[in-house]
């Protein structure tokens, strides 16, 4: 059910996250940057595959439920960015720990939702059907009738 398409662009994303960390740590900032500008194109490439895939499904019983707790997953990712670009900026314009523990600990919080809604994400597709696809039932009792030679 998850597309390869989608795959390719998450596994991108999440490698390109954690470059974004790595050059954040190590506080190398040009490349940090660039990394952000990346990873965000990136995690746009994956939503868009996601609502393809996610438009040739059905979401009913747990699976509505994993979609209803990943949106909220999802809106609490992207109120996180203009969080970490403030305190990022803050921390760009005069680089002190008490500028650099607020943007430390939103990203901790970004990366961490992230996380959390790609495996609702998942959840939420392993569990979804296809529209039309029959469930497998017990097969039907062989009728029987009442006529001879039947």
């Amino acid at each position: 059910m998850i597309s390869g398409p989608f795959l390719f662009a998450l596994a991108l994303t999440l490698l390109a996250l954690a470059g974004v960390i790595w050059s954040g740590l190590t506080r190398r900032r040009r490349m940090h940057y660039a990394g952000i500008v990346l990873m965000l194109v990136l995690l746009s490439w994956a939503i868009y595959e996601a609502e393809i895939m996610g438009k040739a499904l059905k979401y009913e019983g747990v699976a509505a439920t994993f979609r209803s707790i990943h949106f909220v997953a999802v809106a609490l990712t992207f109120l996180t960015i203009p969080v970490l670009i403030w305190t990022g900026l803050r921390v760009a314009k005069e680089d002190t720990w008490q500028r650099r523990r607020p943007h430390r600990l939103a990203a901790y919080f970004f990366v961490g939702i992230v996380v959390i809604t790609a495996t609702l994400g998942t959840a939420m597709t392993v569990s979804a059907t296809r529209p039309g696809r029959l469930q497998v039932e017990d097969p039907p009792a062989a009728a029987t009738t009442d006529e001879p030679g039947s």
